[in-house]
């Protein structure tokens, strides 16, 4: 029986079609391994927790109420909060690393594991399997089936049933030129054209669908505004420049590079797995150091949450733009857009500008079935496009560019956030 799967990124091909034995493996944590350990060589791994298949009594797409829109400028109290820790996430990455070495120590010959699951239904979220580094390939080949048919493998498996699987993965590497690249066009300004507005999206996308909605969206409500600008025969007092972003799914790269080499910077962290890696969003690194640049870049306006019409605006904590945005976005009142919140969004572009100090916005948007179906799966694809949606996001994104490029004063800045002390891996090293 023909399977939904999707080969995991970063990981290589069967050179082949190969044939094989299935066999169960629940690995959690390093020490896990020694369970395994002599018995998947020349096995296929079918790894990962029991999957749960929850019905689905709600409908996937949605749009946001007035009691949600109401219910999004709460913040949580601090110790509430699920504080990030970037020791955590190395640790992650570090056992991902060292399972990716046992199974291959192990001679395993692929993985297969079921992704991100809760209602199924043949939507696959398909994830990295290994690093994109180079020198840091994973040996064994890996893929995401639909949680249906993983599930059938793995009752099979436990009810003592040999299972075999046949995979044919062809994959190919593209490492003779490392180097990604940003996309940056300008309307000229006029008696403020040294002045710069910016409106932005990432052009990058994951592979299992086309990145219609994660970040085709983006990118065509940006070009798009662009496109109203010029054809409106519109002269605007500062420069409007458009960047469209690689490397946002890595890590926001092309957005903090692009930063650092304009705006502001901070110092590297002496990490192996930081080594020549942008250090922005890393405020235990050290301070900021901004450049020239930086105090001529009036604001910075993302998109980056799916096809879904925009419905407000994350202040990010800067109290300065409240009576702004309120005054801009009444024209928009009739078109669904009325949320404005003083708090913070992050997982996208603007956090590169906000680190250095320069006004930087992300949309609150229609969620429609982002995280439900499109994000990071096959399913995010041209068709689940809402094309109404996207034409009410490039007037907003136009206007707003508009009227901060033609204001007499560049927008208001708040405080550059300040270092953090390292932080410990472990709570006891913090005592």
């Amino acid at each position: 029986a023909p399977f939904i799967a999707y080969s995991k990124a970063w990981t290589p091909g069967t050179n082949g079609a190969i044939r094989a034995k299935c066999v169960r493996a629940k690995i959690e944590k390093k020490e896990d391994f020694d369970k395994y350990r002599g018995k998947l060589a020349g096995m296929i791994v079918i790894l990962g927790p029991d999957a749960e298949v929850k019905p689905i009594i709600e409908a996937p797409y949605s749009r946001l109420d007035e009691k949600q829109l109401s219910e999004i400028g709460d913040y949580k109290i601090p110790s509430e909060k699920d504080a990030f820790r970037f020791s955590e996430y190395r640790k992650r990455r570090e056992f991902q690393k060292e399972l990716s070495k046992f199974l291959a120590d192990e001679k395993a010959v692929a993985v297969v594991d079921h992704g991100m699951v809760e209602g199924g239904g043949g939507t696959v979220f398909v994830a990295a399997g290994g690093s994109w580094k180079p020198g840091e390939k994973v040996q064994v080949p890996a893929v995401t089936v639909a949680v249906e048919q993983w599930d059938r493998i793995a009752r099979l498996l436990d009810a003592k049933k040999d299972v075999e699987l046949e995979l044919n993965i062809q994959n190919k590497f593209y490492d003779d030129e490392p180097m990604q690249y940003n996309t940056i066009a300008e309307l000229p300004g006029s008696d403020k054209k040294a002045e710069v507005v910016m409106i932005g999206a990432h052009l990058d996308s994951w592979h299992a669908g086309t990145g219609a909605t994660d970040n085709g969206a983006g990118t065509v409500v940006m070009m798009e505004a662009m496109r109203i600008l010029k054809a409106a025969g519109l002269q605007p007092r500062r420069t409007i420049r458009i960047g469209l972003w690689s490397g946002e799914e890595e890590g926001l790269f092309g957005s903090q590079y692009y930063v650092q080499q304009h705006f502001g910077s901070r110092p590297p962290v002496n990490e192996p797995d930081m080594q020549g890696a942008p250090t922005l969003l890393r405020r235990e690194a050290g301070p900021v150091t901004t450049k020239p640049e930086q105090a001529r870049i009036s604001g910075y306006f993302n998109v980056d949450n799916g096809t879904g019409r925009i419905r407000g605006i994350y202040l990010q904590e800067n109290a300065a733009m409240l009576p702004i945005a309120t005054a801009w976005m009444e024209p928009f009142k009739d078109l669904g857009m009325s949320a404005i919140t003083l708090r913070n969004t992050g997982g996208t572009d603007h956090q590169s500008f906000d680190a250095v100090g320069i006004p930087a916005f992300q949309f609150i948007q229609d969620p429609i079935e982002y995280s439900t179906r499109t994000h990071h799966s096959n399913m995010d694809v041209y068709d689940r496009l809402q094309m109404d949606d996207l034409k009410q996001m490039a007037v907003i994104v136009a206007t707003w560019a508009l009227e901060t490029a033609n204001r007499d004063q560049m927008l208001p800045r708040k405080p550059i956030e300040k270092p953090l002390p390292a932080q410990p891996d472990k709570p006891e090293d913090a005592k």
